[in-house]
């Protein structure tokens, strides 16, 4: 569903402003504590109760190597990435890293170009494109 996405980037457009307002005032090691603890509960009460069936069923493609990959996947983006991103909040006003996190999709596409083998098309490339200019002058006239 095409509003999910919607849902998210408002969410996730107003979470920065509590986050910068929370780290004037608490450490950001507690912020990741919580946030951990409440991922980590939240999970287990989705699964436990809506979704149980799927975790059995999906037990048995699950390989060591699998479970190794999504433990380093997920540490990198949950663990390292959180850290930076607060650290980064805390020492800046959040309009600069937010849109320079925001040029993640030009990331993916990329990356699902050649690890996918996706296929490209002109528009996305030209939304790259217009991307990449915006950074570049949000770097350069931040002042």
């Amino acid at each position: 569903m095409l509003l999910y996405p919607f849902i998210i980037s408002i969410v996730w457009g107003i979470v920065p402003i509590i986050l910068k307002l929370f780290l004037s005032i608490i450490p950001h090691e507690f912020i990741m504590l919580i946030s951990s603890i409440t991922l980590f509960i939240s999970t287990v009460i989705y699964t436990v109760f809506f979704n149980y069936h799927k975790i059995v069923e999906g037990y048995s493609n699950i390989t060591l190597k699998f479970v190794l990959l999504l433990i380093i996947t997920f540490f990198i983006a949950s663990f390292i990435c959180q850290l930076l991103y607060l650290k980064t909040l805390k020492n800046y006003n959040p309009n600069i890293p937010v849109l320079i996190i925001a040029s993640a999709p030009i990331i993916t596409i990329i990356a699902s170009y050649y690890i996918l083998n996706d296929k490209l098309k002109y528009i996305q490339l030209f939304g790259c494109v217009l991307i990449f200019i915006g950074l570049y002058l949000l770097l350069k006239y931040k002042n």
